[in-house]
């Protein structure tokens, strides 16, 4: 019988980290037990959670590889986040005072996202692209499709 999972995530809490696994089907429950820890069966909060954790009032999304994940958590001390571990994508919940320029120079060469910040962090720049070659290509589609500049106007670019 194969072990393969339907969802592989990490959780973490500023230092203690806890890994959910979710298997479907007939036999989920007994897969589950074979690779140990908490059954839960009916799980649906438990994933609700996980996808609630994703927003929040300062929230920045890195991509990484999978065994980059351990830097980028360390980077951020006292954060909490959610992420998919097979595929490296982590939702980190940050301070409102946090400098994202910090974390970005921390985990270079490794793509941050800034999706929620507080008033006080809207001059940050959400794609780290002021630099970036990337920025160019982004203002030329911002200026053929929104030539009035009326989609978040001096939020992306």
């Amino acid at each position: 019988m194969p072990l393969e999972a339907e969802a592989f995530d990490l959780r973490w809490d500023g230092g203690r980290g806890s890994l959910l696994v979710r298997f479907a089907g007939s036999a989920a429950a007994e897969r589950a037990a074979k690779v140990a820890g908490e059954v839960i069966e009916d799980d649906e909060d438990v994933w609700a959670q996980q996808r609630a954790r994703q927003r929040g009032d300062f929230v920045v999304r890195v991509h990484a590889l999978p065994t980059e994940i351990a830097r980028v958590l360390r980077a951020v001390p006292g954060a909490t986040a959610v992420g998919r571990a097979g595929v490296g994508t982590i939702w980190l919940q940050v301070p409102s005072d946090f400098d994202v320029t910090q974390l970005r120079g921390a985990i270079t060469p490794l793509t941050c996202v800034v999706l929620d910040a507080p008033p006080s962090s809207r001059g940050t720049d959400p794609f780290s692209l002021k630099a970036r070659p990337e920025r160019a290509l982004m203002q030329s589609l911002k200026d053929r499709f929104d030539p009035e500049n009326r989609c978040n106007p001096g939020l992306l670019l």
